[in-house]
């Protein structure tokens, strides 16, 4: 995964980042049981901006 400096930082984000909103069944039905393999296989693949809010199937993708 590429990465690339974050501002004046020395944190490197991954370009891709993994968007949460899905987590939590906002887009429709899902298995919860699919959430977190999903997460890892996403940090396996090198990506470490996770973008997660409260809103985000009402709080259900941050637990």
């Amino acid at each position: 995964m590429k990465c690339r400096k974050l501002g004046s930082t020395l944190f490197e984000t991954s370009k891709v980042g993994f968007g949460a909103w899905a987590i939590g069944a906002s887009w429709g039905a899902q298995d919860d049981s699919d959430s977190p393999q999903t997460l890892h296989t996403a940090v396996d693949a090198g990506i470490n901006l996770i973008d997660t809010a409260a809103g985000y199937g009402d709080g259900h993708s941050r637990t």
